[in-house]
């Protein structure tokens, strides 16, 4: 019998919502540029996590415009985060015991025009979880 574990694959980190729409078809667009460097694709399913009042919610993603820096809350979700809160956006991965021996979820960091920062790796070190640049765990 196979044991599944969910696990943090990567993260967009602190994003400023542009826009949110309870009468807009979808539930959550976002620039290409952070899907891309998060390694999420439209119609995943992601997390949100409100760091402004404290919500949690799954929901998909979309792509918007590229470049634009753009991060909309559609449907239902806007009416729990609202335009100029900060959010997370984390994606999770599925994985099979034995867990792999190095797990280093990316973490997209963004300015605050939400436009790709830094992209970083959780990493294990001493027993502890730190943040280090990409290539380096």
């Amino acid at each position: 019998m196979s044991i599944f574990r969910t696990l943090l694959r990567s993260k967009i980190q602190h994003v400023t919502v542009t826009r949110s729409d309870v009468y807009c078809e979808g539930s959550l667009v976002v620039d290409p540029a952070l899907l891309e460097a998060a390694h999420i694709c439209p119609f995943e399913q992601v997390e949100i996590v409100d760091a402004t009042n404290g919500q949690h919610l799954e929901t998909y993603v979309l792509a918007g415009a590229r470049g634009s820096g753009e991060i909309q809350i559609n449907g239902a979700a806007a009416r729990l985060v609202l335009a100029g809160e900060l959010v997370s956006i984390l994606a999770y991965d599925q994985i099979t015991d034995p867990l792999p021996e190095e797990w280093n979820p990316r973490v997209v960091l963004v300015t605050p025009q939400n436009h790709i920062r830094d992209v970083r790796s959780l990493c294990l070190h001493g027993g502890s979880t730190v943040l280090r640049p990409n290539s380096v765990c």
